[in-house]
């Protein structure tokens, strides 16, 4: 589905330096992700649904702000006219919309656990992905990786009596979020296909303010100076992830995307566990140390793949045999 002219996820002679930017942008984007429970705390007492308004169209005003500062209006325009591209945002849009839902809502009702192990068993949805849509292929590392992430879930539907379906359902809007913008890749400016994501939201974000305030009453303006700033900062902790994420994911294939982002559920479980003290059962912490084990042989094997990417792309033999230094 992807062009190997194009995509680093399936051209082997992809730079060094381009898979070690892509890791610096995933990383970042993580990370600023894993401050989300923080965040979420100093908005109480604002519902889940009035967050994720908020997040939306505040996200749009801030796209568009960054649109018009970075001059990328033609590679905005670029994206209305292409259909596919208007296709795979707008399904993106939907998957992350799911997403923000879900995990706001884990916090709000004191399960953010069942959050934090939905982002550890993404980088399992994402191979799975990877390699159904992408024909991706798995390295024997990445297979031990898989092995103890599916040991983790079976501990937990035995511990549990059933599924963890929320867990279940974050890590499947966001992995089909990566494969959907994985599709549009280094075709779409990371800035311009971010602002038609959520242009796409817009109405929906509109419709859900508008219905609470007819309800309930918004909570915007109406609780504090401090809750009110908070709230307006909605659309950067949203926009500023998920531009450095788009800039990732054109620069790493689905794997490495899916092995980069323990970083925000390692925030999440400490910020659980610490500060909401959460109850961590035997199980549970058998269930987290399986995933975690599992994303020990993924940072293993990514660090061992980056190395023979650096050797490969700084000696490299030209068609007449001699080494070129490049």
């Amino acid at each position: 589905m992807t062009n190997s002219a194009t995509s680093p996820a399936s051209a082997p002679e992809r730079s060094g330096s381009t898979q070690t930017t892509g890791l610096i942008l995933g990383i970042s984007s993580f990370a600023v992700w894993g401050l989300l429970p923080l965040y979420l705390q100093t908005v109480k007492p604002t519902s889940t649904f009035e967050i994720i308004a908020w997040r939306i169209v505040l996200s749009v005003l801030f796209c568009f702000a960054v649109l018009l500062i970075a001059r990328r209006w033609g590679a905005f325009t670029r994206i209305i006219k292409n259909w596919r591209s208007m296709l795979f945002l707008g399904l993106a849009s939907l998957a992350v919309f799911a997403n923000w839902t879900l995990y706001v809502l884990t916090v709000e009702v004191g399960r953010s656990l069942e959050g934090s192990l939905g982002y550890y068993l993404n980088p399992l949805i994402s191979m799975l992905l990877g390699m159904v849509f992408l024909r991706e292929r798995l390295r024997p590392l990445q297979w031990v990786a898989v092995a103890f992430a599916t040991a983790s879930f079976i501990v937990m539907v035995v511990a549990y009596g059933e599924p963890p379906w929320l867990s279940l359902a974050i890590a499947c809007s966001f992995a089909i979020y990566g494969l959907l913008k994985k599709q549009v890749g280094r075709s779409v400016d990371p800035i311009a296909g971010l602002t038609m994501e959520t242009l796409w939201l817009a109405p929906l974000g509109i419709g859900i303010l508008i219905f609470i305030e007819v309800t309930s009453g918004l909570t915007m303006g109406r609780v504090s100076g401090g809750h009110t700033t908070m709230l307006l900062l909605a659309g950067v902790m949203t926009s500023v992830p998920l531009l450095l994420f788009a800039a990732a994911t054109a620069r790493l294939s689905l794997v490495e995307v899916g092995i980069v982002q323990y970083v925000a559920p390692t925030m999440q479980f400490i910020f659980g566990v610490v500060l909401l003290h959460e109850p961590m059962p035997p199980e549970r912490w058998l269930g987290f140390g399986l995933v975690w084990l599992g994303l020990v042989f993924f940072t293993i094997d990514l660090v061992i793949d980056v190395g023979r990417r650096r050797r490969r792309t700084r000696v490299e033999p030209d068609p007449t045999g001699e080494i070129n230094v490049v």
